[in-house]
């Protein structure tokens, strides 16, 4: 409920009011209780109606009383109600429809008015410009006081920088539905206040369009039907301060499409925004496709039973998700012997639609994910592609997790993955590029003079990540470019003479890296070892290989080859 206090307003003209606590501006609907206190001068006719309906009312009336209804259309500086005193019954409704004050009060000597009612009714008007609590008709000298208070105790409805606010304490406050569908105005934020029950379906498509609450552990939206709840398509929508919740096993909170094929980006334009929301006691969650931008900021997942979907992307062109949890998925009456635990995995991101548009941009950070049992915290679909994702400083939790995994569907290196830094995580390992192998065996080198690629018969590696390793070389899979540091451990014996010399050098795409070669002088029979490494920058496909030349034209033996590439 919220109260208006009006005291003691001082002398105004025109329809300018100067309160000294507060003026009442904008469109409303509701009831008010209150008390009005004072006079008003003059008059010379008196007659009383149980409805009282017109136009203009333009003659000077000593009374108007009404038990029923006042309707004034058309109030304006010329027209409107006005009179020495006005008295309404205890449950009287007076309604503009056309603009306008609610109370036109016009003094009909130009010096003092006054209102004197003691009511409990209604107030309404359409919405449609209402500039005033009490406003004058024309400018006078006198002075106007009202005391007491002005009661909201119904919903309200107001413009606010061109939103249209509405407030939804049941199902029927929003828009009539049509058919079992309810469709949302453009420009227009509806406002939860406490539980509301929901069991037609919600559509909103156009822009500027939200649903908020003002506590998301008091102010709940919940689902009483079997289809998805909210479908958004093509719109600019926001979600705050609220808890959803549904009641059936396979309701879907949330379907979301903002995607045409064959336009730019996909027509791809619209957000889709939550922030301090709760999604508690719920099935399935939210399928999502398409999107400009959907951000989802400190939003609590939890108590979710959801079987087919969690939160499901596809070809978005940005994500974003920060400061959110995803805990306890399970049946939260089955506390403290959990079951009845979700099946899906809790964020995914799904495989490319027919028109393989992809992500553009992921981004998750400062999360804490808990998946359970079979649960996959985070699942990238190795048929999706993304451009470019950072998953870091999360918190990952892995208690009572058994078949399912924490980041889950694709291996770091795979082609999914490649593109995402995961790094600076608790609970699962850096995406760092890495690799280290080694020859198996012993390999004859034949002399050359000038620099070729060293020869190797059988390479293995103990380790291998966002790198590809084969006897033409190693080739970076990674989509960024990085610094990595590139070193090589080479065994080697000589085999023919004495004062052999044998230079090792390393290459970056057939392309020597300046400082990396080493010289190691041996006789014939005996065995050395050459270490030599180079930091160098690389980029995807990029090719490191190994190279050896002999100044003084003699073969050799690799015995003991190994090699590491770290980021």
């Amino acid at each position: 409920m919220s109260t208006l206090k009006v005291n003691n307003i001082q002398p105004f003209s025109g329809t300018t009011i100067t309160a000294n606590e507060l003026i009442a501006t904008g469109s409303f609907s509701g009831s008010f209780t209150g008390t009005l206190d004072g006079s008003v001068t003059s008059a010379s006719f008196a007659t009383t109606a149980s409805y009282v309906q017109a136009d203009n009312i333009d003659q000077p009336f000593t009374n108007v009383t009404a038990s029923n209804y006042v309707t004034a259309v058309n109030v304006s500086a010329s027209s409107g109600l006005y009179g020495n005193s006005l008295f309404l019954g205890p449950t009287a409704r007076i309604q503009h429809t056309n603009g306008g004050s609610i109370l036109l009060l016009n003094a009909l000597d130009g010096t003092n008015a006054n209102i004197s009612s003691s009511f409990s009714g209604s107030f309404q008007g359409d919405g449609s410009g209402l500039t005033g609590v009490i406003a004058a008709a024309f400018p006078f000298t006198g002075s106007a006081k009202i005391t007491g208070s002005l009661e909201v105790t119904g919903p309200e409805t107001s413009i606010v920088n061109g939103v249209k606010i509405v407030e939804v304490e049941s199902e029927a406050d929003f828009p009539t539905p049509v058919g079992t569908q309810i469709n949302l105005e453009s420009d227009t934020t509806y406002i939860i206040k406490g539980t509301v029950d929901v069991n037609n379906t919600i559509f909103a498509s156009g822009s500027g369009i939200g649903i908020h609450g003002v506590d998301n552990t008091r102010d709940t939206l919940r689902y009483t039907n079997s289809a998805s709840m909210l479908t958004v398509e093509n719109s600019d929508f926001s979600m705050q301060n609220l808890r959803l919740s549904a009641t059936h096993t396979s309701s879907l909170l949330i379907s979301g499409s903002d995607y045409t094929s064959g336009r730019f980006n996909q027509g791809i334009l619209k957000i889709f925004e939550s922030y301090n929301f709760k999604f508690r006691n719920c099935c399935n969650v939210a399928s999502l496709k398409g999107d400009d931008l959907i951000d989802l900021n400190n939003v609590i997942f939890t108590y979710i039973q959801a079987p087919d979907n969690g939160l499901k992307f596809q070809d978005t062109s940005k994500v974003e998700i920060s400061s959110c949890e995803f805990i306890r998925w399970y049946d939260e009456t089955s506390n403290p012997t959990p079951s009845g635990y979700a099946t899906c995995p809790m964020i995914e991101f799904d495989t490319n639609g027919a028109e393989d548009a992809g992500f553009g941009a992921v981004d998750i950070t400062s999360c804490i994910i808990h998946p359970q049992v079979q649960q996959d915290g985070i699942f990238i679909s190795t048929g999706s592609t993304t451009n470019f994702g950072v998953i870091s400083s999360n918190t990952f939790v892995n208690n009572n997790l058994t078949t399912g995994s924490l980041i889950a569907g694709s291996s770091y290196d795979s082609a999914s993955a490649v593109s995402y830094d995961i790094e600076v995580n608790q609970g699962v390992e850096d995406s760092v590029a890495y690799l280290y192998g080694y020859q198996s065996g012993t390999d004859v080198q034949s002399a050359s003079t000038t620099y070729t690629q060293v020869t190797i018969a059988n390479f293995q590696t103990n380790i291998e990540t966002r790198m590809s390793a084969s006897l033409e070389g190693v080739v970076y899979i990674g989509t960024k470019p990085i610094d990595v540091l590139f070193q090589i451990n080479a065994g080697i014996a000589g085999i023919t003479s004495n004062n052999e010399q044998f230079d090792i050098a390393l290459y970056k795409n057939s392309a020597l890296i300046l400082g990396s070669e080493r010289r190691l002088e041996l006789d014939a029979g005996e065995e050395g070892n050459v270490v030599t490494f180079a930091l160098t920058n690389i980029v995807e496909n990029d090719l490191l290989t190994v190279y050896q030349k002999s100044p003084t034209n003699d073969d050799f033996t690799l015995q003991n080859f190994s090699i590491m590439i770290k980021e």
